[in-house]
């Protein structure tokens, strides 16, 4: 007679429960709608930290693009570079912008990588 022994493996999920990302020093700048003396570019520019990785990590993080044209007359960025991660000066962060970028609204993401030690 042919026996057939069964084993079960028991699957474990650990959860790691990760620290939010501190972001400080945030500005923005956005054009004024004054075409006299004014500066043609949008800006947002940040701090940020972390203690994920097991070791404290920042990073200033910013980037500057071009204004909308005259024939553009929206109150938002319509040329906002999104749909792609910008480093920052860091290798361990870098981030993301969204469309419809305003100085008082606006929404991005922020990305940490670790090292294969952490």
């Amino acid at each position: 007679m042919l026996k057939t022994f069964a084993s079960a493996a028991a699957l474990c999920t650990v959860a790691t429960a990760y620290s939010p990302f501190l972001v400080n020093s945030l500005s923005t700048h956005q054009p004024i709608g004054n075409n006299e003396g004014q500066t043609n570019y949008y800006r947002i520019a940040f701090d940020v930290s972390s203690s994920n990785g097991g070791a404290n990590s920042s990073a200033t993080c910013q980037t500057f693009w071009g204004d909308n044209s005259w024939t553009e007359p929206e109150a938002y960025s319509v040329a906002v570079p999104t749909g792609k991660w910008i480093d920052c000066d860091s290798s361990d962060f870098r981030f993301k912008l969204f469309p419809y970028f305003s100085i008082g609204n606006f929404s991005l993401a922020i990305q940490q990588n670790f090292t294969d030690t952490a």
